[in-house]
């Protein structure tokens, strides 16, 4: 390791799992949604199925918008690399 990887490494603060990305890959969900479209599913079966692909639960009679899929993925990216949590007035959810 040279001198000034050292360095930064060493930095205060410095977090390098979270600086590297995810780890998991992030499903294009309006790429997907848009083809699912284009091949004749009505825009609450694309938006569903986008969902379940991105690993989100379906609910009978109660449909996904992209736009809900997006922002919940998004949270639970930051969730995932400490971005967000308990200085963000989050409770964490119990697992066990």
């Amino acid at each position: 390791m040279a001198a000034d990887e050292r360095a930064t490494a060493q930095q205060p603060g410095r977090d390098p799992a979270r600086e590297a990305g995810p780890t998991t890959p992030v499903p294009e969900t309006r790429a997907t949604y848009r083809a699912l479209l284009l091949r004749g599913l009505s825009t609450a079966e694309a938006a569903d199925l986008t969902a379940w692909l991105a690993g989100l639960p379906t609910i009978p009679g109660q449909p996904w918008t992209v736009a809900q899929v997006d922002r919940l993925l998004f949270l639970r990216d930051l969730w995932r690399t400490g971005r967000l949590g308990a200085d963000d007035r989050v409770t964490p959810i119990a697992t066990g």
